[in-house]
């Protein structure tokens, strides 16, 4: 059939069945002329489903993207919402080319309109400066709601020629200070830290662990990391925790050591039993490899709540760079957790084995004698995992153990006296 008479096939017919026929062979043309483009684009409000999805998939290649996006963009505004949000996922499937289309839809006298044009032009990775400067006038729109998508769209696609307005409007409008901080964490840059480490003096609370956040995703140095560490003792025991997670975050990612002062180590202690798996993280990295022995009783916590890898770092940590009070105390209360009826606790023991051969000798024989020492007060499950890893460290003490509990085993078993008693 002719390209004419396929076209008012699917223009004018009452059938279904043939309008998706003749979407199907239009789209299969090499080289679609504005004709068809004007009817693939009409076809993506059509009644029957099966024609709209046709006609979608004609229009999705980037061939003539700026042309298909003329006459896709109208239909953004149209009556039905499944029309709409169908002609906005074709457009972003354009691409770049298709936001010259929807700037007349920025200025629409309907909010919703401006919104859902500046929510798809936040998808199109267009950051042409005609296009910048239509987003960033939405940033002054009366709607909060057309406002918001602005800010949301300058995170995505702005530059740091964005930052300047973005922070005005947040000094404007503390109001919509989460979602101006969060587009500020995307964008970057010297202003964007500045003002972000300005706000971890903020009076409001909810502002500075915004600050804190973005500052974890945009931060570029360990001289941010410092800046934060250095307002921590002043924060509040929720921020504390939250700052220690982006702190030692951003020194992991920019594989630099940051120290934690020793009057300040109380916060990492408190981290490492919060309920976010980050912060505890965080609190025990805080720790360095130097451990006190006022660090003891949060390690042996956090190792109840920690997976195999983060169990062998503690262990290693503890036990292969401490002196001998410390291995001491960390020895008495490893035994003291490894009876508990958590999964956690399994396998505590058996990851000895493989870090003995990197611990001192004095140490691992402070280890032994803590062990054989304080035994009988463990509870009968941590018994029976300590004695499965015993063979791999010391046989003999091994066997004193088992024979001692054979022999108690034996002396429990009362013989009966001659008078049956």
């Amino acid at each position: 059939m002719q390209s004419s008479e396929l076209l008012a096939l699917l223009l004018t017919s009452d059938h279904a069945e043939q309008r998706r026929f003749a979407a199907l062979e239009l789209a299969d043309m090499p080289n679609m002329s504005e004709e068809v483009i004007a009817a693939l684009a009409r076809g993506l409000s059509d009644e029957d489903k099966g024609v709209r999805d046709v006609c979608a998939f004609a229009l999705h290649s980037h061939n003539n993207a700026a042309v298909k996006s003329q006459f896709i963009a109208p239909l953004i505004v149209h009556g039905r919402i499944e029309v709409r949000n169908l002609a906005g996922e074709v457009l972003i499937k354009l691409g770049a080319p298709a936001a010259d289309a929807l700037l007349p839809y920025m200025t629409d006298d309907n909010p919703d309109n401006r919104k859902f044009a500046c929510d798809i032009i936040a998808l199109l990775d267009n950051t042409s400066d005609h296009i910048m400067q239509s987003v960033m006038d939405q940033l002054e729109d009366p709607d909060e709601n057309v406002c918001s998508a602005a800010i949301d769209a300058l995170g995505r696609l702005g530059t740091t020629s964005c930052t300047a307005s973005l922070i005005a409007l947040y000094k404007r409008n503390p109001d919509l200070g989460p979602y101006i901080v969060q587009s500020l964490s995307q964008i970057g840059g010297e202003e964007a830290q500045e003002f972000l480490l300005e706000l971890l003096s903020s009076p409001d609370e909810f502002a500075q662990i915004a600050a804190i956040d973005g500052l974890a995703l945009c931060g570029t140095s360990t001289d941010i990391a410092k800046r934060i560490l250095a307002e921590l003792p002043t924060a509040s025991d929720l921020v504390q925790t939250i700052m220690l997670r982006t702190v030692f975050g951003l020194a992991y990612r920019l594989n630099e050591y940051i120290e934690l002062p020793s009057e300040l180590r109380y916060v990492a202690h408190r981290a490492m039993s919060d309920d976010d798996d980050e912060i505890r993280i965080a609190g025990l990295f805080a720790l360095g490899n130097t451990i006190q022995e006022e660090d003891i009783p949060s390690l042996t916590g956090f190792l109840l709540h920690a997976d195999e890898s983060l169990q062998r770092h503690v262990l290693s940590i503890v036990l292969s760079g401490s002196d001998i009070p410390v291995a001491t105390r960390f020895t008495r209360e490893f035994l003291a957790i490894v009876d508990a009826d958590r999964p956690e606790a399994q396998d505590l023991p058996v990851l000895l084995v493989g870090l003995w051969p990197d611990i001192s000798e004095p140490v691992q024989q402070c280890v032994l004698n803590v062990i054989e020492a304080e035994f009988d007060g463990v509870g009968e499950i941590g018994k029976y995992r300590l004695m499965l890893a015993l063979p791999a460290l010391d046989t003999e003490l091994y066997n004193r153990l088992r024979d001692k509990q054979q022999d108690s085993e034996t002396g429990q078993h009362i013989e009966p006296t001659a008078n049956g008693g």
